[in-house]
């Protein structure tokens, strides 16, 4: 159970994961030193139902799966249950007084020492979101975005990747939706239809576009099919993290093609992989897709 510790961090790095190792041994020793002294007494105590809790929450870790019901990563958040609890259970108790003190050092130490990886991590990110923020400002209110992500991205000013378990960029485009008044037509928790916020089935752009599968990376969107299906248009479409391997992608060929086609770009962020096209000004509803485009003129119609 301990050697899961490191559902804690933000990252595989190899600096955290040595400070998880570290705690996951300590508590350990703690574990061992105090299951030896009561196998001495053999009797259990009321908090001992913690250490039972925490057993029962392991093995419904282990029968769990991955994913259900359009909810993934169930057993990476079923698993904090029994860890906590089982320390829970290695708080209250009794050690001699020195133990106790070293073992409560250790987990101090390796808390502030990971929640100071993670405030170096939020300061090389915090200039890069400003840059994915500054999309904002090409973007007309009312609008609709479709945001595209080719690949999960956790890299710093020098292109290094910090081995993040999450990319800080996947859902950015929801803060300028909000920011804008935008309709994002990506946004997983009003496809998977597992939260209160949900799209309308007729106007499902999970449906439409993405036909009736997630886009994936890198995704396989049909950005011009929705139109057709709704008479709504896609304003604007944000690219990113598309690599020099994805234009020979055929799954990714034609969104490039559909984006070319019918859309311009109108900002590349200096120093991250991303783009934003905006839909080129149509004369004629009737004309989408497909021919008489103004290439340097925006639509204003909705």
């Amino acid at each position: 159970m301990l050697s899961r510790l490191t559902v804690l961090t933000a990252a595989n790095d190899n600096i955290d994961l040595r400070i998880t190792h570290a705690v996951a041994a300590v508590l350990v020793l703690a574990f061992g030193l105090k299951c030896y002294s009561r196998m001495k007494v053999r009797k259990l105590i009321w908090t001992d139902s913690l250490l039972i809790a925490a057993l029962l929450q392991f093995i419904l870790y282990l029968l769990a799966p991955e994913a259900a019901a359009g909810v993934g990563l169930i057993k990476a958040r079923i698993i904090l249950f029994p860890l906590l609890t089982l320390v829970l259970w290695l708080t209250v108790q009794p050690f001699k007084r020195t133990f106790t003190v070293i073992l409560t050092l250790a987990v101090v130490f390796a808390s502030l020492a990971l929640v100071g990886r993670d405030v170096n991590r939020y300061v090389w990110q915090a200039p890069l979101l400003d840059q994915f923020f500054a999309a904002a400002d090409h973007i007309d209110r009312n609008s609709t975005i479709l945001p595209l992500s080719f690949h999960q991205a956790g890299y710093d000013p020098q292109g290094r990747d910090r081995k993040l378990k999450y990319d800080p960029f996947l859902h950015a485009t929801e803060l300028i939706a909000i920011e804008k008044g935008l309709v994002d037509l990506n946004d997983y928790e009003a496809a998977t239809r597992n939260f209160p916020l949900v799209y309308e089935y007729a106007l499902d752009p999970s449906r439409i576009i993405g036909h009736e599968r997630e886009y994936g990376f890198p995704p396989q969107a049909y950005v011009t099919s929705y139109y057709p299906s709704t008479g709504r248009f896609v304003d604007y479409v944000l690219l990113w993290n598309v690599r020099a391997e994805d234009f020979s992608n055929a799954d990714a060929q034609s969104t490039f093609k559909e984006l070319a086609a019918n859309y311009e770009l109108v900002y590349s962020a200096p120093q991250i992989p991303l783009q934003l096209f905006a839909r080129r000004l149509r004369q004629s509803s009737s004309l989408w897709p497909g021919e008489g485009s103004s290439p340097n003129a925006r639509h204003r119609d909705r």
